[in-house]
C-alpha cells in the first residue's frame, strides 16, 4: 500500500503515537467504562505476539533499517504480552497502568518498523506492521483511559441494623433503687441477696436469697416472673404468686415482698 505523505510524518510516528494515545486515553477516560478499558487492551496486547510469528520477517527487517538499537526492541513484544496478562488478571487502574507501560514500547517498536519497511520499499506501508500498529495504538489508548480513569468512590458504609425493642426492669428497693435494667430478649434475669445466685443484688431487709427471675418475651412484649421467694410475691394488682410459679405480667406491672416492700416494676 503506497502513500505519498511528507518524510517528516512516518518518521515521528514513534515518539508522537505515545503522546496521542495518552492524550486521547485522558480524554475518554469519563467515557469509557473502566471494565472495557481493561478487557480491551488486553485483547489489542495480544494481537502483538501473534502479528510477530505471522510478519516476523518484515518486521524484524523493519526494526533492522532503523539501526542496531531498534532491532533490539523485538523482545518488548514479549513484555505486551505480560502487560497484557497482568492486565486482564487485575481489573482496576494499577492493572490498566501495567499494561500502558507495556503497551507504549510495543507502539514505540511498530511505528519504528513501520517507517522502516516504508523507507526500504519507496513509499510503501506494509499492511500487517500497520494493521499492528493501529492494534498497538488502540491497547495504548484503553491502557491509558482504564489507568487515568478516576476511582470509584467508595461504597457508604451499611447502617448498622436497627436494634429491636427491648424489655426492661426498675428497681424499687435498695441501693439501685430508680435504677432501669434492660433485659435483653431470651436472657433471664435473677434478683435477690445472695450474690452467688443472682445477676441483681438487693440488699435490703427481709429479702430472701433469690426472690424471682425475670424474662422478657419479645415477641409478647409480656415478662414471665418466676417466684423463688419461699414466702412469694404480692402483685400491684392484688393478686399473690406462690414459690415456683410462673406469672405472665404486662408492662407496667409491680411486685412486693410479702411484708409489703416493693422491689421491682415490670417495663
Amino acid at each position: 500500500m503506497s502513500l505519498i505523505v511528507p518524510h517528516w510524518i512516518p518518521s515521528n510516528l514513534w515518539w508522537a503515537l505515545p503522546l496521542l494515545a495518552a492524550a486521547l486515553g485522558a480524554a475518554l477516560r469519563r467515557v469509557l467504562p473502566r471494565t472495557a478499558a481493561a478487557r480491551g487492551a488486553p485483547v489489542c496486547l495480544l494481537a502483538g505476539p501473534a502479528g510477530t510469528l505471522i510478519w516476523r520477517g518484515t518486521l524484524v527487517a523493519g526494526l533492522a533499517s532503523r539501526g542496531r538499537i531498534w532491532s533490539t526492541g523485538l523482545p518488548l513484544l514479549v513484555l505486551a504480552a505480560g502487560g497484557a496478562a497482568a492486565c486482564a488478571l487485575r481489573d482496576d487502574r494499577r492493572g490498566s497502568a501495567m499494561a500502558a507501560a507495556a503497551a507504549v514500547p510495543w507502539l514505540v517498536c511498530m511505528a519504528a518498523a513501520l517507517y522502516g519497511h516504508y523507507v526500504r520499499s519507496y513509499g510503501s506501508l506494509h499492511p500487517g506492521l500497520l494493521a499492528l500498529t493501529l492494534a498497538a495504538l488502540a491497547a495504548a489508548v484503553l491502557a491509558f483511559a482504564g489507568a487515568l480513569a478516576p476511582a470509584p468512590a467508595p461504597e457508604a458504609p451499611a447502617p448498622p441494623p436497627e436494634s429491636g425493642p427491648a424489655g426492661s426492669l426498675t428497681v424499687l428497693c435498695g441501693a439501685f433503687a430508680g435504677h432501669s435494667i434492660p433485659l435483653p430478649a431470651g436472657e433471664e434475669v435473677a434478683l435477690g441477696r445472695d450474690a452467688a445466685r443472682c445477676h441483681l443484688v438487693l440488699d435490703v431487709p427481709d429479702m430472701p436469697a433469690c426472690l424471682c427471675t425475670v424474662r422478657w418475651l419479645a415477641g409478647r412484649d409480656t415478662y414471665l416472673v418466676t417466684c423463688q421467694a419461699q414466702e412469694g410475691l404480692l402483685w400491684a394488682d392484688g393478686r399473690s404468686a406462690p414459690s415456683g410459679s410462673t406469672i405472665e405480667m404486662c408492662p407496667g406491672s409491680a411486685c412486693s415482698l410479702a411484708a409489703g416492700q416493693p422491689v421491682i416494676r415490670l417495663g
